[in-house]
């Protein structure tokens, strides 16, 4: 979130008094004061959300929730783990675990659940493809992390990461005729 940018101090006078050496020199000191102010008050606003939220912010919510990030998380990584602390909520249905995955991931598409009841188990995956190598697993390990919290005992969890890829295949022969295929394949 940005906060409204105004003109510069200086522009306050009038036009005869900008000219001025002594008003210039006083005016471009405050001016830095007003834009460290400014400044400050964006990141206030940016830290009222999670997805817009500043390394201050997430470090307030992080010791809000309890949350110890590692040496070398990135401010994504460590987004990911504040978001998966607020979405967490007892008792959840499957319909409120995709919802909460769909915060997460940003979009239905990008993961999929696979609940088997008979043999007690909750497949996860993950996609991958839109995402950093780093910044995915991140998300998986988010994941991870907020469903070993939330999954019933009987259980068995397994998650991973997946991609899709779409292939069209064309095969010509020599009559002119065209048979036209597309494949959709899955990369675990």
């Amino acid at each position: 979130m940005e906060f409204q940018r105004h003109k510069k101090l200086i522009e306050y006078l009038p036009e005869f008094l900008q000219e001025f050496r002594e008003y210039r020199l006083i005016f471009d000191a405050e001016q830095k004061e007003m834009d460290r102010a400014q400044m400050r008050i964006s990141n206030l606003l940016s830290d009222l959300f999670t997805d817009t939220a500043t390394e201050e912010g997430i470090a307030r919510r992080e010791k809000m929730y309890g949350i110890m990030p590692g040496e070398d998380a990135t401010l994504e990584e460590r987004r990911a783990a504040v978001k998966a602390k607020e979405v967490k909520s007892l008792p959840y249905t499957i319909r409120q675990y995709r919802e909460m995955l769909t915060g997460m991931t940003g979009s239905g598409d990008n993961f999929r659940i696979i609940l088997d009841p008979k043999a007690h188990v909750l497949d996860v995956k993950i996609r991958a493809g839109q995402k950093e190598e780093r910044d995915a697993a991140a998300l998986l390990s988010a994941v991870d992390e907020l469903t070993r919290q939330i999954k019933p005992a009987n259980l068995i969890y397994q998650s991973a990461l997946f991609e899709y890829h779409n292939v069209s295949l064309a095969a010509y022969s020599g009559a002119a005729a065209c048979i036209r295929k597309k494949y959709i394949v899955e990369v675990i």
